[in-house]
C-alpha cells in the first residue's frame, strides 16, 4: 500500500509534472523510507528557494543516475553543498548541473 500511497501523495503535490518526475527511476524507490526522505527534504529545499511549483523538482529527481544516488547521505551531502556555496541556492542552476553531469560524472563531484 505504500507505493499506491506514495504515488498518489506525489501526483497530488505535481500535477502535471508528475509524468516528468517519474521518468527516472523514482517509481521503483517509492514506499522506501530512505527515498522517500529524501524526496520530502528536497520538495522543501526547491520549493523555499522558489520552486513552488515543482518544476525543478521533477526535472532533477526525473533524472535516473540522480534517483539512484540522492538515499546515499555522503551523495546527499555533496549536492547540498554545492547548491548552497556555489549555485545560491538556485533551483533553475541545480537543475542546469544535474542535466550536464548526469550519468557517472555524478561519481566525482
Amino acid at each position: 500500500r505504500a507505493f499506491e500511497d506514495a504515488l498518489k501523495r506525489w501526483y497530488d503535490k505535481l500535477g502535471d509534472k508528475f509524468v516528468t518526475f517519474m521518468c527516472g527511476s523514482v517509481a521503483s524507490r517509492l514506499g522506501e523510507p530512505a527515498f522517500e526522505d529524501a524526496l520530502e527534504r528536497w520538495f522543501e529545499v526547491l520549493a523555499t528557494s522558489g520552486d513552488v511549483k515543482g518544476s525543478c523538482f521533477a526535472s532533477i529527481f526525473g533524472r535516473g543516475s540522480f534517483v539512484k544516488r540522492i538515499s546515499d547521505p555522503a551523495f546527499e551531502d555533496r549536492i547540498i553543498e554545492l547548491f548552497v556555496e556555489q549555485l545560491g541556492r538556485s533551483p533553475e542552476l541545480l537543475r542546469g548541473f544535474i542535466r550536464k553531469n548526469d550519468g557517472s560524472k555524478f561519481d566525482k563531484i
